[in-house]
């Protein structure tokens, strides 16, 4: 039989009237007629009540209708799904879209491990700031969103499976924890080791390296500046959305910021940065995993497959974290530990294989370490440890988007 005859009987029901389901179909209103006595004869049964105005669906064209519309929905997935295997190339690249400061240092490290689990795979990083990072998921143009997380910011539209109004068009969001962080009080130590910045003299007032109103990441932290009083103990001297930028002035002595503990993590080994303030003054974040559900391939819904089947079994990978299990709504995640710092992987470039990952590394580059384009963004340039001639390399490359600041001079 004809399995499009069920689509046919949908435009009888939707309409209610033959010659305007016969003008959907393209096709003249005797000639569609036949096609639904067609099926009517098949099945053995009448599927449409034509002594009505307008007319109906029986019982029994309701029943063949649902089963037939959910066989043609699984007919046509699989046959898109291998016409994807078909022409969807062995060198796929998968794009990520991250926050800065989970860019740096976070996302080598789990990569690094979900390939040691999952298998080799090529993969890009855009680092952005969230809302670029979900521009880029709406169009397209990344693959997965990692960003943070915290129950003490409130409901998120960002927190579970949803459809998020982002731009013009909808994106069904599903998101799964891969990680864990803090956001800690840090600052520049004196000669004695001890914080520049001390809260222990309520009479002043702290300088305060702020995150922007327009940072994602700040939403995290108002809540703790609001439940321990801490807002009218802080004046704000310096504002930027990116937590690197507030992590220089702060190694500088210029204040006091809330930055994440994967990022200064460095900085407090070697004495640069100290913590300053309470224990209890830290803000504990989920880092998660976003896709767009109506926008996959069968290399991102191996890697979502993969992770979600895995539990709570932890990556086999070094990061910021408390080495524990991290639940999603989904059931699916990987637990961290402190890190190896001495030992992160570095990162190279995504968009090409070379035979030879050491001649394929070396390039131009700025005083800073990195490549600049003409779009004012960096890729950060670098060779992979643990390769040799002849070795294919899992290439990975970073686009930087500079972000604005603004210093604040307060009386």
């Amino acid at each position: 039989m004809d399995i499009h005859l069920f689509r046919d009987l949908e435009r009888v029901r939707r309409t209610g009237n033959f010659s305007q389901a016969a003008v959907l179909a393209h096709l003249g209103q005797p000639a569609f007629s036949r096609r639904i006595r067609a099926l009517e004869a098949w099945v053995g049964a009448t599927h449409v009540d034509r002594s009505r105005q307008p007319v109906q669906l029986t019982q029994a064209g309701q029943q063949m209708l649902e089963a037939g519309l959910q066989a043609l929905t699984r007919i046509e997935t699989e046959r898109s799904q291998i016409l994807e295997s078909q022409s969807l190339p062995d060198n796929y690249v998968v794009t990520f879209g991250a926050q800065h400061s989970i860019g740096w240092r976070f996302l080598p490290v789990w990569l690094q491990a979900l390939e040691q689990a999952f298998g080799p795979m090529l993969s890009r990083l855009r680092a952005d700031d969230l809302p670029g990072c979900m521009r880029d998921l709406q169009n397209g143009d990344v693959d997965f969103v990692i960003a943070y997380h915290s129950h003490v910011a409130g409901p998120s539209r960002l927190s579970q499976a949803q459809s998020v109004p982002w731009g013009k068009s909808p994106v069904v969001l599903e998101s799964m924890i891969i990680g864990a962080d803090r956001l800690i009080p840090v600052c520049r130590p004196g000669s004695d080791g001890k914080p520049i910045f001390s809260f222990d003299n309520r009479d002043i007032e702290m300088p305060f390296l702020r995150f922007g109103d327009g940072a994602p990441i700040s939403r995290h932290l108002e809540p703790l500046l609001r439940e321990r009083s801490l807002s009218g103990r802080l004046r704000t001297v310096y504002e930027n959305s990116m937590a690197g930028a507030l992590r220089v002035r702060a190694k500088a002595g210029e204040g006091v910021a809330w930055l994440p503990g994967s990022l200064v993590a460095p900085d407090l080994e070697s004495g640069l940065l100290v913590r300053t303030g309470e224990p209890d003054w830290d803000v504990g974040l989920e880092i998660r995993l976003y896709r767009d559900r109506e926008r996959t391939n069968r290399v991102t819904r191996s890697i979502w497959s993969f992770l979600e089947v895995r539990q709570s079994v932890p990556l086999p990978a070094d990061g910021w974290g408390a080495g524990r299990p991290h639940h999603s709504a989904k059931g699916s995640v990987a637990g961290h530990r402190t890190p190896a710092w001495s030992r992160v992987p570095v990162v190279v470039r995504a968009d090409r294989v070379a035979a030879n990952p050491v001649s394929a590394a070396i390039g131009s580059r700025s005083s800073a370490g990195g490549r600049v384009g003409s779009s004012g963004r960096t890729s950060a340039m670098r060779t992979a440890r643990g390769t040799r001639p002849g070795m294919v390399c899992r290439i990975l490359t970073v686009h930087w988007q500079a972000a604005p600041s603004q210093q604040f001079s307060q009386k």
